[in-house]
Formats: C-alpha cells, sequence, structure tokens
C-alpha cells in the first residue's frame, strides 16, 4: 500500500471488495483482505489511516464480510488493528 504513505497522508481509506470475482471464494477473500487490513495497522501504528472501508456488493458479501470481522475479533473489543464493522 505505497499509496498510504505518499505525500498526500490520507486519514482514510477505501477498497473494493473484490471477493467472488472469478470465482474466487467470498469466504476466503474476506479472510485475506481483513487480514491485511490488520497487518497494515499493526505494521504501521504511525500511519495517519485510521479507517479502512471495504465497499461490497451485495448482502450476502456483506454478511460473509461481518462473519469473518466478527472472527478476527475474537468477541472482544479492537483485535489485531480491526475495531468497528458498520455495513
Amino acid at each position: 500500500m505505497q499509496c498510504l504513505g505518499g505525500p498526500a497522508r490520507p486519514a482514510s481509506h477505501t477498497q473494493p471488495g473484490l471477493t467472488g470475482i472469478f470465482g474466487f471464494p467470498v469466504e476466503q477473500g474476506a479472510h485475506i483482505a481483513l487480514q491485511a487490513a490488520a497487518d497494515f495497522c499493526a505494521a504501521h501504528p504511525a500511519s495517519p489511516v485510521r479507517e479502512i472501508r471495504f465497499t461490497l456488493i451485495d448482502e450476502r458479501t456483506v454478511s460473509i464480510f461481518r462473519t469473518a470481522f466478527e472472527r478476527h475479533m475474537g468477541g472482544g473489543g479492537g483485535v489485531n488493528g480491526l475495531n468497528g464493522f458498520n455495513g
């Protein structure tokens, strides 16, 4: 995510949830996307990015991302750089 450390220094980033495209399993894609966001947050705590949004195309995908997000959360507060779901 080179663009996130550039001169503009954005406070948020929106990422299309490109899961399910070309037959890639949505469940696996959701896990990968959320883990990548968590890894970025953990590796770059001084980053100005405070919000990462995934743009999802339908209710099924939102539901799958919500479930994957809850797994990442471990049933508690913010875990692994993830601390909210609004969808």
